[in-house]
């Protein structure tokens, strides 16, 4: 036993460069329990949720890398490092001498010591002709239920949400997921696990989003990247864009409105394997229906307005503000190349908009409690100003994204027009 594994088990000290660190891990009830300093909040891993353990070693350190969903990195100097890799060891049939080893060469690397099994939970099927897939994946999806069930791309995220076929759960991050009771097939991949994101921040009586799988077709590695890629290029043709790098790979199809991402991650610099491949599906659909209030087409009025000689972009989507429209008429016929935005109070029906030639967002009056501004100045990025609502609920709207500052000379003149305060938060640096 060479003199780092002594220090490690407490038999010698090999001196100040290999200084035991203040804090303290252990194992409880199939939890890892680990904290930095004595006082500090504990930490804690859920061995049953583990997806792999790596040894990660600088010039100045040595790490255990736990991943339960969430990076974890303890310290080998740890206090009561030793009796938890023992446990850990026989917990997971670790390769022990795959450890020592590694860890005696002293070195800057990062080595694999445990993957997770995960089962696989996608496979390829041979029973139809590309082409009559294709149609039916312009449509949309089938769940493999009895009887099946044609979902499609234009459903609403409320109507999915509310059918038998689907029930929510928290991920691995708190956040709120629909998941199938049946495998769904998407081209020719059959899915066993499809899952829908269900944000709070997007509204639901709108077409469906996103979706993703992290997809496991034979065991772990890049081979479930290789096998998905194959598969999905005999239905959506050769991929739009992508690439194949040491660090990651990454493929994406543009098809009928909707955009298909295939992605696989390698250990590098800052990252670690993945294992599976990271399958999406966006739905980058316009819906113009979703744009006009036919009924503010035909009633608005402007009782004020305010016309600005400065470009601005509409900082929202229909996804994420039932008051980003397509910019009505009698809007879009006051603004000009020198005049390119416009702020107006509409009193008789008690709203307040804002648009370019584009789109618009157009509120009541009744939900607004205050406007804010930020400037980012620039660093890494290029900065801007960002404008938005602040509502009853205390939820905040983007209304508007411009150059840095662009907004600060007609500040006064939009709180004297929207007789509602204008909170202007501290700057920060992009």
């Amino acid at each position: 036993m060479n003199r780092w594994f002594k220090w490690l088990f407490n038999a010698e000290s090999p001196g100040p460069a290999r200084a035991k660190s203040e804090g303290n891990v252990r194992i409880a009830d199939d939890k890892v329990i680990y904290s930095a300093r004595e006082g500090f909040r504990e930490t804690v891993i859920d061995l049953s949720k583990l997806q792999y353990v790596y040894l990660y070693m600088t010039e100045s350190r040595q790490n255990l890398v736990l991943n339960d969903y969430h990076q974890h990195f303890i310290p080998c100097s740890v206090n009561g490092f030793a009796n938890f890799f023992q446990h850990l060891a026989r917990r997971l049939s670790l390769d022990e001498k795959v450890f020592y080893e590694n860890l005696n060469k002293n070195k800057p690397q990062k080595t694999e010591l445990w993957r997770g099994d995960n089962s696989n939970n996608g496979r390829i099927s041979e029973q139809f002709e590309p082409t009559d897939l294709r149609k039916a994946l312009a449509r949309g999806f089938c769940i493999h239920s009895q009887p099946e069930q044609q979902i499609s791309w234009d459903m609403t995220s409320e109507a999915l949400a509310g059918s038998a076929f689907v029930y929510q759960e928290k991920n691995e991050y708190e956040l709120t997921e629909l998941c199938f009771r049946h495998p769904v097939q998407l081209g020719n991949l059959i899915l066993d696990d499809w899952r829908y994101y269900l944000p709070i921040h997007l509204r639901l009586d709108v077409p469906l989003d996103s979706f993703y799988t992290n997809l496991h077709m034979d065991g772990n590695g890049d081979q479930n990247y290789f096998l998905a890629k194959k598969a999905l290029v005999a239905v959506l043709g050769e991929t739009n864009e992508g690439y194949e790098r040491n660090d990651q790979n990454a493929c994406y199809w543009h098809f009928e409105g909707l955009k298909f991402s295939l992605i696989y991650w390698y250990d590098s610099q800052h990252g670690y394997e993945s294992g599976y491949a990271y399958l999406a599906v966006q739905n980058e659909r316009a819906y113009p229906d979703y744009l006009i209030d036919s009924e503010y087409e035909q009633n608005g009025t402007i009782s004020k307005l305010m016309l600005l000689d400065k470009s601005f972009t509409i900082g929202s989507d229909f996804r994420r503000s039932r008051y980003f429209l397509k910019t009505p008429q009698l809007a879009a016929s006051m603004l000009s190349p020198e005049k390119q935005f416009m702020i107006w109070m509409d009193e008789a029906n008690g709203k307040v908009g804002f648009a370019n030639k584009d789109h618009a967002m157009i509120f009541p009056l009744a939900v607004v409690t205050q406007f804010q501004l930020e400037n980012v100045y620039p660093g890494r990025s290029g900065g801007g100003t960002y404008f938005s609502a602040v509502l009853q609920d205390n939820a905040r709207q983007s209304i508007l994204v411009g150059d840095c500052n662009a907004l600060d000379p007609f500040l006064n003149s939009i709180a004297e027009l929207v007789q509602l305060p204008i909170i202007e938060l501290p700057p920060s640096e992009a």
